[in-house]
């Protein structure tokens, strides 16, 4: 390329090398062209970015994070260098400093799947700081990324609200009926339900407001520092809802033959548009040594396409969901009948906590949602998740065992 040293190619070609040897794996061989690009030259962002998935792939975080800062530095126009960075911070308990670095989404490609393309880019300077006095404000509150990202974000909304805030929600229609309640909206805005998918051009918007605010900028705009359990839990079904979910999973476990103690909901794939879906989800015969437990009927509550395959690929795994997917809310009504779930990284692990629900998560080893952390059992967003985290070179079947085995202790 044009400016760059024959050293700089060099390392750039052996590092595109090491990410697709890494996409296979081969995290060994990965590390080994990792070294051997820097070795090479150290200047290109890439070569240091591909190192950090590497390490992170090895659960190394620490040593990941100083080339994620390394990444940032070497190309300090990119914002996906800078939102690594960020990323990384955050899951490193960074929380001020990524939470800035967060706001380098708005530079990004499709940063937000409601947003229609570059419809922000002229109102950027309507996004508030810290600090902005609100009170009296006309506020758009646009949802945006994955609806797990929102879901933890929406603890805010209150706060949010208290500022004194005139606010309005744009969101697509699955999360209306849970967001909807958290603040004194003047109105909700989204696509048509025979539309969800449908983009929305805020540009359109501009005169009817003083100011917008993606709701993952929520706890960057209110100072949020620490990861704590602010606002939780913001999520209470309806009662009847929950009882009748209840007894609709008894009545299944009954006509399987199960005698019922305990009603485990159980999510085994993440969403595999995702770029990381299918490194956090767990193939399903790995939840079999769960069946093991006595008195305990396994339920499923994975949606999407991969819910009837594992179906029948697991015997004894009871259909939670026999219509399919399920509105938001009655999702949430069936963890809540539940009396634990088990959820790997995604949506139904965000409702989970946002329900104060009992929940264990099996984490993949590389790269775990920022949500998470890098170590230990405890998820400080999210009290009442325990992790189970996958170690460098184990097999989910194993991850499992030792999740099943903690669940029989006292």
């Amino acid at each position: 390329m044009a400016g760059e040293s024959a050293g700089e190619r060099a390392a750039l070609t052996i590092a595109a090398a090491a990410r697709e040897v890494l996409a296979l794996g081969e995290v060994g061989l990965a590390r080994r062209l990792a070294t051997m690009a820097l070795e090479t030259d150290r200047r290109p962002a890439n070569a240091h970015s591909v190192m950090a998935g590497v390490l992170e792939a090895s659960a190394a975080f620490d040593a990941a994070l100083d080339h994620w800062r390394e990444a940032a530095v070497a190309a300090p126009a990119s914002p996906g260098h800078r939102f690594n960075l960020a990323l990384a911070l955050l899951r490193a308990g960074a929380v001020a400093e990524g939470l800035a670095l967060q706001e380098a989404r708005y530079d990004k490609e499709n940063w937000s799947s409601l947003a229609a393309k570059g419809s922000l880019d002229g109102l950027r300077h309507r996004i508030p700081r810290p600090g902005d006095a609100l009170a009296g404000q006309r506020v758009l509150v646009l949802t945006e990324q994955g609806l797990g990202d929102c879901l933890w974000a929406a603890r805010w909304l209150p706060a949010l609200a208290a500022t004194g805030a005139r606010l309005t929600l744009a969101t697509r229609p699955a999360l209306r009926g849970l967001l909807a309640p958290l603040a004194p909206f003047e109105a909700v805005l989204g696509p048509p339900a025979a539309q969800p998918e449908a983009k929305m051009n805020l540009a359109a918007l501009a005169g009817q407001f003083d100011a917008f605010v993606p709701i993952m900028s929520l706890p960057w705009l209110l100072g949020v520092t620490r990861m704590d359990a602010q606002g939780l839990p913001w999520l209470r079904p309806d009662p009847a809802r929950v009882g009748a979910w209840r007894a609709r999973f008894a009545a299944a476990a009954q006509a399987a033959g199960q005698e019922v103690r305990r009603l485990i909901g159980v999510v085994w794939q993440a969403n595999p548009e995702n770029s990381s879906g299918a490194e956090r989800s767990v193939p399903v015969e790995a939840l079999a040594p769960l069946l093991a437990l006595p008195g305990t009927s396994l339920v499923a509550l994975q949606g999407g396409a991969g819910r009837a395959e594992g179906l029948a690929r697991l015997p004894g795994l009871l259909d939670g969901l026999p219509g399919g997917e399920e509105p938001l809310e009655d999702l949430a009504a069936a963890i809540a009948a539940t009396d634990l779930l088990v959820s790997v990284d995604t949506m139904a692990m965000h409702l989970a906590g946002a329900l104060g629900h009992p929940t264990r998560v099996p984490v993949a080893v590389a790269a775990p949602g920022f949500v998470l952390g890098p170590a230990d059992e405890d998820c400080a967003w999210y009290p009442s998740l325990r992790l189970v985290r996958q170690r460098p070179g184990e097999a989910w079947s194993t991850t499992l065992v030792r999740l099943r085995d903690g669940l029989r202790q006292p």
